[in-house]
């Protein structure tokens, strides 16, 4: 079916940026069928957390940065942020409370590292003479990840991998009218891991309720729904124990859909960076894309 044109923009050169900091280098290319599901981020705000200036002597306290949401974090100091050299101390943490680095002396404006989550710790330290000015955080930067589910194509494989026990990915594929069958093969690693596979109509399916499921000991299953209605089947590969890559591929037998690609035109970059770009094209009816990259043109 047709819907007029469609102009494919932000939330895939977002994911670009994301690729450029790995690559440097991005390369376009259609994948009929699959759908980019990951969007990222990235926004700067004001935000001021500070100690008292100058700081007590023999003082131990700790602040807690939070920007609910957020799949990393960091966070700017001012330029007057100072400690005793040597005898007090800075500390930035994690959210779960692991070190990342202990500073003294004068330390002037910076940026932290980034980190995962969406908290970090800031901690002072002094002793029982000589205080400076302290710190002043004024800024928090942070990321945000959205995720939809990824649409595939009848009989197109999609790869991607689960990275602990209890975690799951989600897909859906669209059944068409008349359609006699749908085939879901899940194949994961040979050894070492435990994937199962679930599909349910028109919601996304759980470890306790579906419509159709394959668990066995393996990370190789297969889910056959005959007769299926039409419309939304939504797929959850779940990792039952263990880790590791894996394909999905969904085939429905009989029924009419479209076969026809769409024409892609009007292809552009901008905003080059060295560590991102953004890249946008125009297609002739709704699709889907992928982006693939490389660090050469033939990577």
């Amino acid at each position: 079916m047709r819907f007029g044109k469609m102009k494919n923009t932000v939330f895939l050169s977002l994911v670009v940026v994301g690729i450029f900091l790995l690559s440097g280098f991005g390369v376009l290319a259609q994948a009929p069928g699959i759908q980019i599901n990951l969007s990222k981020h990235r926004a700067v705000e004001n935000y001021v957390v500070e100690s008292s200036h100058p700081y007590t002597n023999n003082y131990d306290n700790t602040w807690t940065i939070t920007k609910s949401g957020a799949s990393k974090i960091r966070i700017h100091f001012t330029s007057d942020t100072e400690v005793e050299n040597t005898y007090d101390f800075l500390y930035f943490y994690d959210g779960s409370g692991t070190q990342i680095w202990k500073k003294t002396g004068t330390l002037g404006a910076f940026w932290t590292e980034w980190v995962n989550g969406d908290t970090v710790k800031v901690r002072l330290t002094t002793d029982y003479s000589v205080t400076k000015y302290g710190f002043k955080i004024d800024q928090r930067e942070y990321e945000t990840v959205t995720s939809s589910d990824v649409e595939l194509s009848s009989g197109v494989a999609y790869f991607d991998s689960l990275s602990a026990t209890g975690n799951m990915d989600y897909y859906k594929i669209n059944v068409p009218s008349g359609s006699t069958k749908l085939e879901v093969i899940l194949d994961g690693p040979a050894s070492g891991c435990d994937f199962d596979l679930y599909v349910k109509y028109n919601q996304r399916p759980t470890t306790s309720s579906y419509d159709g499921r394959g668990y066995t000991s393996s990370s190789d299953e297969t889910v056959t729904i005959n007769s299926p209605s039409t419309g939304y089947y939504y797929i959850m590969p779940y990792s039952y124990s263990g880790s590791g890559s894996y394909s999905i591929k969904a085939t429905v037998t009989g029924g009419s859909s479209d076969t026809t690609p769409p024409t892609i035109s009007n292809i552009q970059s901008s905003s080059i960076t060295s560590s991102g770009a953004t890249i946008t094209w125009t297609t002739d009816e709704a699709s889907s894309s992928v982006v693939e990259y490389g660090t050469t043109t033939s990577y």
